[in-house]
C-alpha cells in the first residue's frame, strides 16, 4: 500500500467565529522588530541580513552597548528603534526586514499617565516552509472534536 492510497485529500473551507492564534513558540523581543507608532506597522528583522549590516558597517559594538543600557530601575532599556535613531540610520532605506505587518499596538500603557511606556514581546504564529501562516491538522481536529462534544452535551 502506497502513501497516496493511505490518505484521502480533501479541500475544506472554514469560517472562524472567534479570534485564533496558534503560536510557533518563537518570541520576538524589542530588539528583533521595529514598530512605527504613526503608521501602526511592525517590521520583523531578518537576523542574517541584520548581522551582515552590522558587520559591513562595523556596528556590532555600538549595538551591543546600546542593548546593555539600563534605566533608573535597573532594567535593560535598549531597543532596535532607539539604537537606529541614535546612529542616525534611515529606517526607510534599511534592507534588514524579513516581513512587515499592520497592527493596532505593541506597547504597554502606564495607567496613571495614560502614556505608552515600553514595547511588548511579540509571539509569532506558526508558519509553513513557505513562510505563510497555517493551521495544523491537529488543531483543526481538536476544534471539530470540541464542537461535536459541545453539540452532544
Amino acid at each position: 500500500m502506497t502513501v497516496k492510497e493511505q490518505y484521502t485529500t480533501m479541500t475544506a473551507e472554514m469560517t472562524v467565529m472567534s479570534p485564533i492564534f496558534i503560536g510557533s513558540g518563537d518570541i520576538l523581543n524589542k530588539t528583533k522588530y521595529y514598530f512605527n507608532q504613526n503608521n501602526k506597522i511592525v517590521k520583523i528583522v531578518d537576523e542574517k541580513k541584520f548581522q551582515r549590516f552590522l558587520s559591513k558597517n562595523d556596528l556590532f559594538e555600538s549595538f551591543e552597548k546600546h542593548l546593555m543600557r539600563r534605566n533608573e530601575k535597573g532594567n535593560f532599556c535598549g531597543n532596535l528603534v532607539s539604537w537606529l535613531k541614535s546612529e542616525d540610520i534611515d529606517i526607510n532605506t534599511l534592507d534588514i526586514w524579513k516581513y512587515t505587518l499592520s497592527t493596532k499596538n505593541v506597547r504597554n500603557k502606564d495607567n496613571e499617565s495614560n502614556k505608552y511606556i515600553q514595547l511588548n514581546d511579540i509571539k509569532t504564529f506558526i508558519k509553513g516552509a513557505n513562510g505563510k501562516p497555517y493551521i495544523p491538522g491537529s488543531s483543526i481536529k481538536g476544534a471539530i472534536r470540541t464542537a461535536l462534544l459541545y453539540s452532544a452535551i
